[in-house]
């Protein structure tokens, strides 16, 4: 007969059972209580998530991805007007919302995917008993981080060789795989956030951890990077805005709606001030690769250190 699971086993979901543990190995993971003892308040578990490195480094990560993508989102249709690429709004704005659109809904439900099969990998290849249910989730969590930072490096190469490209008018077609494959990589990382928290983070905490990752993500994320990106934009190419002009100006083909500033296309400096825009807007969701990596070196030694002690006690108890 097999042993029983530890009454401490963090909640998996229905595709797969908990690793079974011996009876009465600690769970570290997770606190066990009645229905009202594990009660706290927001500032009690605002505090512990905050205290939690590797819960903080998941969340700022994600909030530099998403900065980045909701910055150049909101200012790239311009930059592509500016550049040349096309000669009105609507058009701008319609094939790159249609290209981010549909890199986020089918990267999205990629991802998911991606870390499902991990995981079942993972438990498939696992011992019984090899490690408390805390360990498990540690390891598994550090293993879909890494798989997150992997993602985010195909994602940002994919971006930094679009925006060399956006020069080219020849290439705009180059350009907007890129742009699809990168939002496509960097969509997939989702699930994979949401996944380590709940596996992180104690049971009763989990509710209050998805909120304030969605107040993280928009304070640091997608609230202030269209400001930054705009005022970074004006800086560097201040030519390159939207004007009204008269029906005599040929540059202009619908000036009722306005046009871009012609000085704007004129000028090298606004032109590499663009690139420079669009450089530092696409390769700041590097930092979350930083992030990502190095929350996956601490989950992956809370992990050994968790399985340590389990197998301490075991001994012990033997």
């Amino acid at each position: 007969a097999g042993e029983p699971i530890s009454p401490g086993a963090t909640e998996r979901g229905a595709d797969a059972a908990d690793t079974p543990t011996p009876k009465g190995a600690e769970d570290a993971a997770v606190t066990q209580c009645g229905p009202s003892s594990c009660t706290q308040g927001v500032f009690a578990q605002a505090a512990t998530l905050v205290l939690s490195p590797t819960y903080m480094l998941i969340c700022l990560g994600y909030a530099s991805q998403t900065a980045s993508v909701i910055g150049l989102s909101t200012f790239g249709p311009l930059i592509l007007l500016s550049l040349g690429d096309f000669v009105s709004q609507e058009a701008a704005s319609l094939n790159f919302g249609l290209v981010v659109a549909l890199g986020g809904v089918f990267g999205t439900p990629f991802g998911g995917w991606l870390s499902d099969r991990l995981i079942k990998k993972i438990r498939r290849g696992r011992s019984v008993g090899w490690a408390s249910s805390a360990a498990n989730a540690h390891d598994e969590a550090s293993l879909i981080m890494l798989l997150n930072a992997a993602l985010m490096v195909v994602g940002t190469c994919f971006v930094g060789l679009g925006v060399f490209v956006a020069r080219d008018k020849e290439l705009r077609s180059v350009f907007f795989a890129c742009i699809f494959f990168n939002v496509f990589f960097v969509f997939s990382t989702t699930a994979g956030v949401n996944r380590s928290i709940m596996l992180t983070v104690p049971t009763e905490t989990r509710a209050f951890a998805l909120a304030m990752l969605a107040l993280v993500i928009h304070a640091c994320g997608d609230v202030p990077a269209p400001v930054i990106i705009g005022a970074l934009k004006d800086a560097l190419a201040p030519n390159c805005n939207i004007v009204w002009l008269n029906h005599t100006t040929p540059t202009c083909e619908q000036p009722e709606r306005g046009c871009i500033n012609p000085v704007c296309t004129e000028s090298e400096a606004d032109q590499h001030g663009l690139h420079v825009t669009l450089y530092i807007g696409s390769l700041w969701m590097g930092w979350a690769i930083l992030l990502w990596a190095l929350c996956w070196c601490l989950l992956s030694a809370k992990a050994k250190q968790l399985e340590e002690s389990f197998r301490g006690q075991g001994s012990a108890g033997s």
